[in-house]
């Protein structure tokens, strides 16, 4: 018998969380899984299969969030799923009132994709203890993550399972070859890819730029969108380096932008385990990171693939691109290294059957128990 599983993500677009969700709904085993999608938002852009029923819960701020958790309770109970698996923190807040008040009671398993130290405060966290003491498994996509939510939520580590991010290496590939690249302006091609907010400290990477300019021939290319566009090509300006750096906004397919890079560069405070360092690698660049919570040091092996640099250090950061920069034979050996690594440690037939295997824990078509517990991806 197939188990219901309804899949509640916030978009459907511009986002990490959002393309596992689209990932995951592709992917699934349709002789196991019925599949319904909930967003709370209409924003669209990631495929979803044509087989997979969508609804929304119109939630659009703090002062819907009632309206959003009664239409995602009514939507349970309609529906009777088997499984609830609600894929980012925000969802998880809205999942875990919708459980909590629903007739019908599914099994809940909430999917923690960024570091609840840094991200979760005030109110947020609140709501967030409440969710996930009626949760029946939480998982995470970094081991150094899981030892975060023990910490700041007091939960027994059994109850946290480690499931890497899905990422089609294939499908990756084949849309870099698909898409436009566009023409250098630079010697060197340095790319970066996600939101356009304050987490991702796209201020250092402008100021990064605009000290590298004085010795060698650069461009940054940013694939993204969000609150601080405005903000970040007004500095880009004051900096000197608007004909250097271009905002190409949020992209369907980024990969083309990335496979034409020198150099993938990410500066963020905190991370969970992020979709965009890993597909860059799988693409075959080598990579400038910060070493921040969590993620960037399970992806990059340090020389090897990448340098890690202290967070919010500017002075590392120039360093270690300007190492990559003058370094082309270090820079192209980081790169192979890094596409065969990147392709074992992440393989997407293991990681799917990873995450079928979470899903249907204590099913009478899933695994028993706690006998995933040894199986947490590294």
């Amino acid at each position: 018998m197939k188990s219901r599983l309804l899949v509640v993500t916030t978009k459907i677009s511009d986002g990490g969380a959002e393309r596992f969700a689209s990932n995951l709904l592709q992917r699934l085993d349709r002789d196991r899984f019925e599949v319904h999608l909930c967003s709370l938002r209409r924003d669209s852009g990631y495929d979803i299969p044509a087989d997979v029923q969508v609804s929304f819960a119109d939630y659009r701020g703090v002062a819907t969030l009632p309206f959003a958790v009664r239409r995602l309770r009514k939507l349970i109970d309609q529906e009777r799923p088997d499984i609830v698996l609600s894929c980012l923190n925000a969802t998880n807040i809205v999942a875990g009132f919708a459980v909590g008040q629903a007739a019908h009671r599914p099994r809940w398993v909430a999917r923690v994709g960024s570091s609840p130290q840094q991200a979760d405060r005030g109110l947020r966290r609140w709501a967030l203890k409440k969710a996930y003491m009626k949760t029946d498994l939480i998982v995470v996509n970094a081991k150094e993550l899981r030892d975060e939510m023990v910490k700041c939520y007091r939960l027994k580590p059994e109850r946290i399972q480690v499931a890497a991010n899905l990422c089609d290496f294939t499908q990756i590939r084949a849309a870099a070859v698909r898409g436009e690249t566009l023409p250098r302006k630079a010697d060197i091609r340095l790319v970066a890819c996600g939101r356009l907010a304050r987490q991702k400290r796209y201020d250092i990477m402008l100021r990064a730029v605009a000290r590298l300019q004085d010795q060698t021939s650069v461009e940054l290319l940013i694939c993204g969108d969000g609150p601080l566009k405005s903000q970040l090509k007004d500095l880009a300006l004051d900096l000197g380096v608007s004909d250097r750096v271009e905002f190409l906004g949020f992209l369907d397919n980024p990969h083309s932008v990335m496979a034409s890079g020198d150099v993938f560069i990410l500066t963020s405070d905190y991370e969970g385990l992020p979709n965009a360092l890993i597909e860059a690698q799988a693409l075959g660049l080598a990579a400038v990171s910060t070493d921040c919570p969590t993620g960037p040091r399970e992806i990059i092996e340090q020389g090897v693939t990448g340098l890690l640099v202290p967070k919010g250090d500017d002075e590392a950061l120039v360093e270690a691109m300007r190492k990559l920069i003058a370094e082309p034979s270090a820079r192209q050996r980081m790169a192979a290294e890094a596409r065969a690594r990147i392709e074992k440690k992440y393989d997407l037939e293991s990681v799917i059957r990873q995450w079928q295997e979470l899903l249907l824990m204590g099913s009478t078509d899933g695994v028993k128990g706690d006998s995933c517990a040894s199986k947490a991806h590294s």
